[in-house]
């Protein structure tokens, strides 16, 4: 059986106990910059937008989308 001071310790945010946050702090700073957020969550603001490295993920989310649908539409 493992040591409750183990088991019961503070956990950390996924992305902030795996070092991603330290790794992708650059290059996201630098995508992220000639975004701004407020226009950008304007044109979808059913998603809530809410910080310029939002915005970043979800260009990238809606440009796999649209290639999935080409891919789709030409597979028919």
């Amino acid at each position: 059986m493992l040591l409750s001071n183990i088991v019961w310790h503070d956990k950390e945010q996924f992305d902030e106990g795996s070092g991603t946050v330290d790794l992708l702090q650059s290059p996201i700073s630098d995508a992220t910059a000639s975004i701004n957020p407020h226009t950008y969550a304007a044109r979808y603001p059913q998603d809530r937008l809410r910080s310029a490295e939002e915005c970043f993920y979800h260009t990238l989310l809606i440009d796999a989308t649209k290639r999935i649908w080409i891919y789709r539409k030409r597979s028919f």
